[in-house]
């Protein structure tokens, strides 16, 4: 499994680590484990297409950012995903071109799991491991 829910004191939190090859398919593991701990994404079709660019000042910021555009599609535009995709990332100079495939949330199709309320910086690790990139990180419940 390319990321699992860990252990966490507090219920108003959930604790999420996320595992790649590389930083790319670490990025998008972790955005799909935000996703599934929101919506059961069994149902969900790739009927909208969202296109994400992101730069920012370090590699934690960049994943902040990143993940707060599923929040912010899902909260603005009301839309649910299915699939990541990051076509490109620059670790240099913190950058990040991905591809969120969904559709509209219907609450007679799409099963919530949890509200998401805010990415945070709480726990926040990216580390090289012997299994690639891991990423560890809190969202606030």
């Amino acid at each position: 499994m390319p990321y699992e829910y860990l252990e966490n004191e507090a219920t108003a939190d959930l604790a999420i680590r996320a595992i790649g090859m590389d930083l790319r398919e670490a990025f998008e593991n972790t955005a799909l484990a935000l996703i599934n701990a929101m919506f059961d994404t069994d149902k969900v079709e790739e009927q909208e297409i969202k296109l994400v660019t992101r730069e920012a000042k370090d590699l934690k910021s960049l994943l902040y950012d990143f993940l707060e555009d599923v929040l912010y599609f899902h909260d603005a535009e009301g839309l649910v995903f299915k699939t990541v995709s990051v076509e490109s990332l620059n670790e240099e100079e913190p950058g990040i071109k991905a591809v969120f495939k969904g559709e509209v949330f219907n609450p007679e199709k799409h099963e919530v799991k949890n509200s998401v309320k805010a990415i945070t910086y709480f726990g926040m690790k990216i580390k090289n491991t012997n299994k690639g990139v891991e990423i560890e990180l809190t969202v606030d419940l």
